[in-house]
């Protein structure tokens, strides 16, 4: 009797260690889970982050850091986005910046190198008004600080090839303590070329929108809208530029009009798709056949959503 019952306990035993070893394997890791959020994963443009630490990315006019390197036309204006995020949305508690005295944005920096490693000056000034003294980084939320170069200061840029990583540094914290860096962005500056036309055209002419109004010069903004209209009336970035006018003027119903218009010239396939690399001539369709609808870049879309919730203005006529 007694051997059985050594022999009963023996068999439990292993039966509780099979069944652990069952729903260890069947647990969800949060790799498997697929989101990033909830397991530290770096996102597009992000470095790899440590626990407890913000997750910080860079964007160059506009877009992430990809394969190819980054082109930048010597007198054109550069504005940089530093995104500041919470690693993990589900978390119960935000990541406080907290500096000993000043802003938490003045924390937050453009860092470039040449290729032999060499830290480059280059001078962003930061736009805006950000908060002072701390912050602190909601799981939820996302915070982007936009940083511009003037045109004169990036003429005067050598050049050549250059890495550009965007940086907080609290290592004085009171709050978060450390320093943080983006996935390192490759930048390489041309001297400027003969007249760009298409979709180079349009990123150029929308660059130099944004820059202006960055700067609070909305006839600056008015004029290269203009000049994007009247070189290529069929592409739509003159009309999202005219829209990003518009809107800076509280004329709500002209914004919204000039980016439907925008929306309907890619629709009617009046030029690539903005954003394109390059303007690769395009191929002939059979007699008789439509060419499919070019995609609509979300942010189009966006700024759509966004005016149309925008309270009507005391310019919001149409004449």
């Amino acid at each position: 009797m007694k051997r059985l019952f050594v022999g009963l306990a023996f068999v439990i035993v292993l039966a509780a260690l099979a069944v652990g070893v069952l729903m260890i394997r069947r647990a969800p890791s949060p790799e498997r889970s697929g989101d990033p959020a909830a397991t530290n994963q770096p996102r597009p443009g992000e470095a790899a982050v440590s626990p407890g630490a913000p997750a910080i990315a860079l964007r160059l006019n506009g877009l992430a850091p990809g394969t190819q390197p980054f082109v930048l036309t010597r007198g054109e204006p550069v504005l940089v986005e530093v995104q500041l995020r919470h690693p993990n949305r589900r978390a119960k508690e935000p990541i406080r910046l907290e500096p000993p005295s000043g802003s938490w944005a003045e924390r937050a920096r453009i860092v470039v190198s040449d290729p032999g490693g060499a830290a480059v000056a280059w001078p962003f000034v930061m736009t805006g008004k950000p908060s002072a003294g701390g912050l602190a980084l909601q799981p939820a939320a996302v915070t982007t600080l936009v940083l511009r170069m003037d045109q004169a200061a990036q003429a005067a840029i050598s050049p050549g090839s250059y890495k550009m990583v965007a940086r907080l540094d609290l290592g004085d914290g009171r709050g978060f303590r450390g320093t943080v860096d983006s996935e390192a962005a490759n930048v390489n500056v041309v001297a400027a070329s003969a007249a760009p036309v298409g979709a180079p055209l349009g990123r150029r002419q929308l660059l130099r929108v944004r820059d202006a109004l960055l700067r609070g010069d909305v006839a600056g903004a008015e004029t290269a809208a203009a000049e994007m209209q009247r070189a290529e009336p069929r592409r739509p970035e003159g009309f999202i530029g005219m829209a990003l006018v518009h809107e800076a003027r509280g004329q709500r119903s002209r914004a919204i009009l000039s980016t439907a218009i925008a929306i309907s010239r890619i629709l009617d396939g009046g030029g690539p798709e903005p954003g394109a690399a390059d303007d690769k001539p395009q191929p002939q369709q059979p007699p008789g056949q439509k060419r499919p609808p070019k995609p609509v870049p979300v942010e189009y879309y966006e700024l759509l959503r966004r005016l149309e919730n925008l309270p009507p203005g005391a310019g919001d006529t149409v004449r």
